[in-house]
């Protein structure tokens, strides 16, 4: 392979597996065993990225997820404390009631 003749890496053995490709002065190019293994290795950096990348997000959505669920905790735990203290409220009112009557 002449200096001149660039391999687009990438482009190789998507889907399947090959050991010639295009160049670009139009020509076909026989792969040696070490290019097919760095187009490989470069694959499979590549779905590494891919897939580091969506755990990165998946990080970030349970993360929102949790304040988001811890704070409607703390909100219907105030509803409850709420609910409690206007039950006292008006179990007090009916015995003024009684008392008055």
């Amino acid at each position: 392979m002449s200096a001149r003749q660039e391999i687009n890496w990438k482009s190789i053995g998507k889907g399947k597996i090959t050991t010639t490709v295009e160049v670009e002065d139009g020509g076909v190019q026989h792969l040696t065993k070490e290019q097919v293994q760095v187009a490989t290795l470069l694959r499979i950096a590549d779905a590494t990225e891919l897939m580091a990348g969506n755990y990165i997000q998946l990080q970030k959505d349970m993360l929102y997820y949790k304040e988001r669920a811890d704070s409607k905790q703390k909100y219907i735990e105030r509803l409850e404390k709420q609910n409690q203290s206007l039950r006292g409220v008006i179990t007090r009112m009916k015995n003024q009631k009684k008392k008055a009557v």
